[in-house]
């Protein structure tokens, strides 16, 4: 049965809507939940965190002495014996200890950075309110996310009530769930087959390392990444806000997160150590043949970073979000830069939001984000890697 998105009536959204609000107050019942983003104490000084920034959590003085240090190649000398205590605005005593603690913290430039929340978020007040919800004509049965454009998001979110932006959220994450799932209906079927042999005992094919097998594989795997590329597309496409991609900037972010989106939509195939995608109905692209494929080194990189990522065990509604959030963080050479960071706001406190609504602590955070620093690696490695 073809995967359709459900339409909904006023009535309906309103009950939803209600529904995710409960929900919310359910899980905080002292207090008016808001969508916090408690990033924990800095790891430099212990003052407060406003984010992720070079990879770790730190604040923002601390933030500036690391990319200072770096631009301006500064050398520190330490007068004591550098085993000197970095605290909260004392942090000027001795750089030499501080520059120290952010290498020894794991800094670098190559992380990335879920920056501070911007004071024009915090404070920004628009004239919109829920109230226009009520417009809508209650005997037409309408497809909700035609009518709320992707204006829609940006006016709810931009609005300090807390449930105006619960319910935004929660409509971004609904959207951006179905569309993924209706893109990997595909890879949730090699999933079933996976278990199912799994329970009835795996045995991965032996294929010989001759060079006719190794160019049949490559075709095979060609043709799967062909298929692939026009699922992406249609993903990107449908993803509210993507539309006023121009096709310059469309196919520069297809081109640098290609693998990434092919990570997301096979990470659950990840099981017992092996690789459960299906070429065609009838080739598994398990270890072995992913070796003959790829080659023995990128197939291993390849492996281990995918069980890690389904190591998290994330959720259909965070990789979901988790796809959307990673084609506006690693795209780079756009055109439209204002555009792509607009939306990697919007996808990244969606997907921030369900995480949160699932518990999940700041390690996780942490340590989810670290693995998505390595994305642009990954995507150059199968890159690099010739088909033909």
């Amino acid at each position: 049965m073809p995967f359709k998105i459900k339409q909904l009536d006023e009535q309906e959204l309103f009950h939803a809507y209600y529904q995710e609000i409960l929900l919310v107050k359910s899980r905080n019942e002292n207090r008016t939940h808001e969508i916090s983003y408690d990033f924990g104490d800095c790891k430099i000084c212990a003052d407060k965190s406003t984010g992720i920034h070079y990879g770790i959590s730190t604040c923002e003085p601390c933030k500036g002495f690391f990319k200072r240090s770096l631009i301006r190649h500064l050398e520190y000398k330490c007068s004591q014996s550098q085993n000197c205590s970095i605290l909260p605005r004392k942090t000027k005593k001795c750089k030499f200890c501080r520059w120290q603690k952010c290498l020894k913290e794991g800094m670098s430039v190559e992380k990335i950075r879920m920056g501070r929340i911007p004071n024009s978020i915090k404070k920004h007040k628009v004239n919109y309110s829920i109230q226009t919800l009520t417009e809508v004509n209650k005997n037409k049965i309408l497809d909700i996310y035609e009518f709320i454009p992707f204006t829609f998001y940006r006016e709810r979110l931009l609005n300090k009530s807390d449930e105006n932006q619960v319910l935004v959220l929660s409509l971004l994450k609904d959207k951006t769930y179905q569309l993924f799932k209706e893109c990997n209906k595909e890879f949730d079927a090699f999933e079933t087959r996976a278990l199912k042999i799994i329970q009835l005992g795996y045995v991965p094919i032996e294929y010989e390392r001759s060079k006719e097998n190794i160019d049949f594989l490559r075709q095979k795997f060609f043709s799967f990444l062909q298929s692939h590329a026009l699922v992406v597309a249609n993903f990107i496409n449908k993803l509210p806000g993507f539309d006023r991609l121009d096709k310059r900037d469309f196919n520069v972010m297809m081109r640098e997160n290609f693998f990434s989106m092919l990570g997301y939509r096979s990470f659950k195939l990840f099981l017992e150590g092996d690789c459960f995608t299906m070429l065609d109905e009838n080739i598994q692209l398990d270890n072995k043949v992913a070796s003959l494929v790829l080659g023995d080194e990128i197939q291993r990189k390849v492996l281990e970073f995918s069980l890690k990522i389904a190591s998290f065990k994330l959720t259909d509604a965070e990789i979901a979000l988790s796809a959307a959030f990673v084609l506006t963080t690693f795209s780079k050479n756009l055109l439209n830069k204002d555009l792509v960071r607009e939306l990697n706001e919007y996808y990244g406190r969606a997907l921030y939001y369900v995480l949160n609504l699932n518990k999940r602590n700041k390690d996780f955070l942490e340590n989810y984000i670290r693995e998505l620093c390595r994305l642009p690696q990954i995507n150059k490695v199968f890159a690099d890697v010739d088909c033909s």
